[in-house]
């Protein structure tokens, strides 16, 4: 035997069954797997086979770096399986939590799982035939149909086990040092249909600094899930949820998701919170619910309706978009940080103090007699841009974070809802890599609004243009808040 065993499969002969290749599928699933792997590594590595019945010393297990466990009604009923991996974590104790990586063959009743195994990274093989309306294995792992979801499955696992073998071989740190200290984010749990996006943005942030939590699979157990969860978010600073499709399994104990208690226990916080700054949350919602059960409606559904949304930001667009405001919010401003790339100071512009004139672009019109206003009154006023995709149009707000003195927020058409998040955004700024501190934020708005507690709680004015017209609200605005007109 070499030297050194860069993964052992470890499996029941049950489980390797014969596929329409005419292979076992643990075969196949090396073959895909040690392609991938070889082409991360820029190197063959070496993988071994290891059924029940293949005799492997405890000496010999010294000389695996990482093992990968093929789960199974079959596996967990074997006794010789479950002495190696018993074996393995003996001999690392230290950090048997990078060393293993479980596959799910098939799904398992939730306390038949093998404990030891429980908390660490689990990668399901298996898929939801939408005929039968059950989870079954694959049968054909080159089946052209299923192509693009088992490579992302395959793909997914392939990059957790680089990161961790190049650890492990002492080929890189085994920690990332943050780009700026104490940076976590709170990347909650999904349901089963959105795991892979997640690990894909979990890998993103990682590489740039971030450390992620959860650190480990969450427990089943509802109780002991909630006391895990709070003690992994009060280490963050900021938690992103994603939604899609599925409100997933209820967890034991409770009639309730996993997703669904991350999200309760994330609101909780925020509002438990006085310095809304220490923590905000950013919830991502798919847009297409059309055949959402009546549960995971509800769930939805209570989420926009909830009071506490005051502190998170909804964004109910396509997935693609999401993880590119990600990138620009979370990975791009840490970039410029590292590189020391000076973000640009708020400034004047020809010695006038610059007002950020927050709209949509339903409103634009409306805005107009607000601009000439502030114009007439010595302001140079910038404005959202609504050219581009909405990549682009949320790097120009970004930008205009940055740089400006004082903000105005106009509601027209728009709800009260999109007034927080934009109101948010303003408190956030200095995340974005804004220096100065803002002289006067302003919403005209609704008269709703200004009896909620958090424009107040926030140091933002709130005023109804009602018998005058806009553009005179204004001026009568800057008469009273005359600091605006210092430089």
């Amino acid at each position: 035997m070499p030297d050194k065993i860069d993964i052992l499969l470890l499996h029941t002969e049950a489980d390797n069954q014969r596929l329409q290749s005419g292979n076992g599928w643990v075969v196949d699933f090396k073959s895909i797997f040690e392609k991938l792997l070889g082409e991360l590594l820029g190197q063959k590595p070496h993988i071994l086979l290891k059924s029940e019945h293949d005799t492997i010393t405890a000496a010999n297990l010294e000389d695996v770096h990482i093992i990968i466990p093929i789960i199974s009604p079959d596996f967990l009923k074997s006794t010789l399986c479950i002495e190696t991996v018993r074996e393995f974590i003996d001999i690392n104790k230290e950090n048997h939590d990078c060393r293993i990586f479980k596959i799910i063959k098939r799904p398992l009743p939730s306390a038949s799982d093998l404990d030891i195994l429980h908390l660490l990274p689990s990668f399901p093989l298996y898929r939801h035939d939408t005929d039968l309306d059950e989870f079954v294995d694959y049968k054909n792992f080159y089946d052209p149909e299923l192509k693009n979801e088992i490579w992302m499955k395959f793909t997914d696992l392939a990059f957790e086990v680089y990161e961790n073998l190049k650890c492990v071989k002492g080929l890189d740190s085994p920690k990332i040092k943050s780009i700026i200290s104490g940076r976590s984010i709170y990347l909650a749990e999904t349901a089963e249909d959105l795991q892979i996006q997640r690990n894909i943005l979990k890998r993103e942030l990682q590489r740039h600094g971030y450390a992620i939590y959860p650190s480990q699979a969450l427990p089943e157990e509802s109780s002991v899930l909630k006391r895990k969860v709070k003690e992994e978010m009060d280490k963050c600073s900021v938690s992103i949820h994603l939604i899609g499709s599925s409100y997933g399994k209820a967890t034991m104990g409770s009639d309730k998701s996993v997703v669904d208690i991350q999200n309760q226990i994330a609101a909780e916080k925020s509002s438990e919170l006085k310095d809304k700054n220490l923590f905000s949350r950013i919830i991502w919602i798919s847009p297409w619910q059309t055949t959402a059960e009546d549960d995971h409606r509800t769930f939805i559904e209570n989420i926009k309706r909830d009071l506490t949304l005051s502190e998170a930001e909804i964004l109910e667009i396509p997935l693609e978009d999401f993880k590119g405001i990600i990138r620009e919010e979370f990975i791009k401003v840490n970039i410029d940080k590292k590189a020391d790339i000076v973000t640009e100071r708020p400034k004047t512009i020809n010695g006038k103090q610059i007002i950020y004139l927050i709209y949509d672009r339903i409103d634009a019109k409306d805005v107009a007699d607000i601009k000439n206003a502030l114009i007439s009154e010595g302001f140079e006023v910038i404005i959202p841009s609504f050219e581009g995709d909405i990549l682009n149009q949320r790097n120009r707000h970004i930008t205009n974070l940055r740089n400006f003195d004082s903000a105005i927020i106009y509601q027209g058409k728009t709800n009260d809802q999109w007034v927080k998040m934009k109101a948010l955004d303003l408190m956030k700024a200095p995340g974005y890599g804004r220096i100065k501190a803002i002289k006067n934020k302003l919403v005209l708005g609704q008269p709703t609004l200004k009896t909620d507690q958090f424009y107040s709680t926030n140091d933002i004015d709130v005023i109804k243009a009602e018998n005058l017209g806009p553009g005179d609200v204004i001026k009568n605005y800057l008469i009273e808040k005359a600091d605006l007109l210092k430089p």
